[in-house]
């Protein structure tokens, strides 16, 4: 586990936490854009997938692969939102 999961899970260290968000959105935001072509709706899909991730960070150790894990989540997400649309 890299030490910023570890100061995220076990420190809850917001700073931390910020810094990860931001190694990933953009590849997150342009995975969901690809699903929703809306970017307010993809940008939505990711802040709720790293809201998510926060709420359980006491987990993150648990999570053999966290960057699947974050493509995975995106992808539910953006098909749970197309699917509540129509």
């Amino acid at each position: 586990m890299s030490s910023l999961l570890h100061r995220i899970q076990f420190d809850n260290d917001e700073t931390a936490f910020r810094e990860f968000d931001k190694e990933n959105v953009v590849k997150l935001f342009q995975f969901a854009f690809a699903f929703v072509h809306n970017k307010e709706l993809a940008e939505e899909i990711v802040n709720d997938v790293f809201l998510r991730l926060w709420q359980k960070r006491d987990t993150l150790d648990k999570i053999d692969n966290l960057n699947v894990y974050l493509y995975v989540a995106v992808k539910h997400t953006a098909s749970n939102y197309l699917r509540r649309d129509k």
